[in-house]
């Protein structure tokens, strides 16, 4: 099997911190042994990536110092730093949305010359609002799933 060209959107992994966004990282870093994986975050996580010389072939950072900013004032001043809020997942989607929209601002240029393989995969943090809407509906998700 040949390696595929894969650019995987992680904007929260993190290898040094616990729980989901470390289980990101896992998953980009075991899908960048099989392939060629560019790794795309977010500026508050490159450090740690790049100190985790994790094998990927290219590390993009997508930089939103305003968003970024927003989001953490967000965080602590309405949230109260507390991720099990529904409506904090709710109030993070809009984010997650404009860090696609700068990826892809950043690197069309390398999508439009083929560098990657067809499809993309975006890794995001699992919340707890997503989970909710998957055990209200098992069936409908499990027959997608099958498809």
């Amino acid at each position: 099997m040949s390696r595929l060209r894969i650019l995987l959107l992680a904007p929260f992994c993190d290898p040094e911190t616990v729980s989901i966004p470390f289980v990101s990282y896992c998953h980009a870093a075991a899908l960048g042994q099989i392939h060629d994986v560019t790794l795309v975050v977010q500026a508050s996580v490159e450090d740690p990536v790049r100190r985790a010389k994790g094998p990927f072939r290219a590390i993009e950072v997508v930089r939103m110092p305003l968003l970024e900013r927003i989001y953490a004032w967000s965080f602590r001043r309405i949230f109260k730093s507390k991720f099990d809020s529904n409506a904090w997942t709710a109030f993070g989607y809009p984010f997650a949305v404009a860090f696609e929209w700068h990826a892809w601002r950043q690197l069309r240029r390398s999508i439009f010359a083929g560098e990657f393989a067809a499809e993309s995969f975006r890794f995001l943090p699992t919340q707890g609002a997503y989970t909710l809407r998957a055990r209200a509906a098992p069936r409908r998700f499990a027959e997608r799933a099958r498809l």
